[in-house]
């Protein structure tokens, strides 16, 4: 089907070591589904961003292509940003990170094998997590990149219930779904409500290089109908510092 590969550039080191920012990697759009993104490459980020087909959705470990609406606090955004980041967990499943370790649903799950480690002393741990516990999701928990959750992943259909507290952690994930959200006054399209009917299926996702990730901690769940596609393989590596080609990384397959 034509629109069904694309070379996507790597911009940051976010999912070092699997992936380096640098690369050029064939990503494969048909997987999850139809959408937009299929259309001729002058045609899919002009138009409206829309899923026609639902194919399957991510899996645990996969590694995905997803379009990024904004970060925490932001409203939707139409804009085409692509990230790629880990389905680490999908809808219904419970998530915690715990002193730097992944639990989902209790078992912790060991990061992948080509993911960078990053060696920190304990006082350089405690202010990295001090310093970025104000921009994590949601908004007033201060979880911190290490100590993030425990959180249920949302599912389609999946009542949030709303008290003072729940309108602002919830309110930009509510906004993103379509909706006008009053913290205030307590209101979603300007009816007071003390629920939420959550509309979308989510995962959450995080990059390899959890240390040098915006990831699902900071913005949030991602709507699995935002998922465009998954990386094949590496076209093209060149060091961001010196432009010189690393031929060794061409043709690597990515996991």
């Amino acid at each position: 089907m034509f629109g069904s590969f694309r070379a996507y550039n790597v911009p940051t080191g976010s999912m070092e070591n699997t992936v380096f920012a640098g690369e050029t990697m064939l990503v494969e759009k048909f997987s999850y589904g139809i959408s937009t993104q299929n259309l001729p490459p002058v045609l899919c980020d002009a138009v409206p961003y829309k899923q026609f087909i639902t194919f399957r959705l991510p899996d645990h470990g996969e590694t995905v292509i997803f379009r990024h609406t904004g970060e925490r606090d932001d409203d939707a955004d139409s804009r085409i940003q692509l990230f790629m980041k880990r389905c680490i967990a999908v809808s219904g499943d419970l998530v915690e990170l715990r002193h730097g370790e992944l639990l989902v649903n209790g078992q912790l799950i060991p990061p992948p094998r080509t993911a960078a480690q990053v060696q920190f002393s304990e006082a350089m741990r405690g202010e990295f997590n001090e310093r970025n516990q104000y921009a994590t999701f949601p908004v007033g928990r201060l979880y911190s990149p290490d100590d993030w959750g425990p959180m249920r992943v949302p599912s389609k259909g999946d009542t949030l219930f709303l008290s003072a507290t729940g309108y602002r952690e919830w309110a930009s994930f509510i906004r993103k779904e379509g909706h006008d959200v009053n913290v205030d006054e307590e209101t979603i399209d300007n009816i007071p409500a003390s629920w939420y009917i959550v509309e979308r299926t989510y995962m959450f996702a995080l990059g390899d290089n959890r240390t040098n990730s915006v990831d699902s901690r900071y913005f949030g769940f991602v709507p699995t109908d935002d998922v465009i596609g998954t990386p094949l393989i590496i076209l093209k590596a060149v060091d961001p510092e010196t432009g010189s080609f690393i031929w060794n990384r061409v043709g690597t397959i990515i996991h």
